[in-house]
């Protein structure tokens, strides 16, 4: 098998620098964007959320678990190149977390420490969150469906909203950062509600905000949905911008998709950082399509 970090030097080139015009990022004391690569290590879930792949219900998701070692190949890799978090995404999964993945993750984070690990999981368990927090993990995102209740328990009928604030009081206490945010375009979700929600957001005073820009997903309840609007993403971006200038703001597709994502309009909204995903190939040729996905963000 040929090195990984050749195929990658292009990739993260091309996240640092995807546009000549682009402006220095907006987080304090950094002059290139923050560089965030998503990587789905276990895709089982036992929620049913309206709008997610990973929905307990959707036959379309072929269920899949990284090998672990696969993770720590692509770590090994994301760090010589410099980039600065590998988010770990999975599905409301305990018991997989508990039994399997946490020795993993914290020889990531022996093995790797420059590479900063945060952990994309849902509203877990209180010993969940603190055993992630144990291995190494050091920032969560919990990404908010919507704040408002009604909308909340049709998209995502078996959460709970004081679950997610919950979990917020759980992190904040591990002292671990806190990353919030929502996934912008959901079906049902009004332009008033949105905005809603990044207010709620911004009251709980993240370390970062993560954007997720919602693509429908094959087999879901929603998969005939649109994709969320580019001027919704845009405005989303910068509402986060003008009330937390001195937050790292990233945004991405944290789900794989075709969709090519516009870096240049997410930067000039205000965001400083970019999200890659990563999944769905083996490893060498997963990591050989980070770069072909990264160029096509920088296009």
């Amino acid at each position: 098998m040929r090195p990984l970090e050749p195929q990658l030097t292009t990739a993260s080139h091309a996240v640092r620098h995807p546009h000549t015009s682009l402006r220095p990022s907006s987080g304090p004391g950094r002059t290139s964007l923050l560089r965030l690569a998503v990587e789905t290590i276990d895709s089982r879930c036992v929620y049913d959320c309206a709008y997610c792949p990973f929905a307990r219900s959707n036959g379309h998701m072929a269920r899949r678990a990284l090998h672990p070692r696969r993770l720590l190949a692509d770590a090994r890799a994301l760090e010589s190149l410099g980039y600065d978090w590998m988010i770990l995404q999975m599905g409301q999964n305990p018991r997989a977390l508990i039994d399997v993945w946490i020795p993993w993750i914290e020889r990531v984070h022996v093995e790797r420490p420059s590479l900063r690990l945060m952990a994309a999981v849902g509203d877990q368990e209180e010993v969940v969150l603190r055993d992630l927090r144990h291995a190494g993990v050091s920032a969560f995102w919990l990404s908010t469906e919507c704040s408002d209740a009604g909308s909340f328990t049709r998209l995502k009928p078996s959460g709970r909203l004081d679950g997610r604030r919950r979990a917020i009081q759980i992190i904040r206490d591990s002292g671990a950062d806190l990353v919030t945010g929502l996934t912008v375009g959901l079906p049902g979700v009004s332009h008033d509600q949105t905005f809603e929600t990044v207010r709620e957001a911004i009251s709980f005073e993240p370390s970062m905000v993560g954007v997720s820009i919602y693509v429908p997903g094959e087999g879901t309840r929603c998969s005939r949905a649109k994709p969320a609007p580019e001027v919704l993403v845009r405005e989303v971006i910068s509402a986060f911008r003008d009330s937390l200038p001195k937050t790292s703001i990233f945004a991405g597709c944290p789900i794989a998709t075709q969709r090519p994502l516009d870096v240049e309009t997410l930067v000039d909204a205000g965001a400083d950082g970019i999200l890659v995903n990563v999944d769905g190939l083996p490893t060498q040729v997963r990591l050989g399509r980070l770069q072909e996905n990264s160029l096509n963000e920088a296009g």
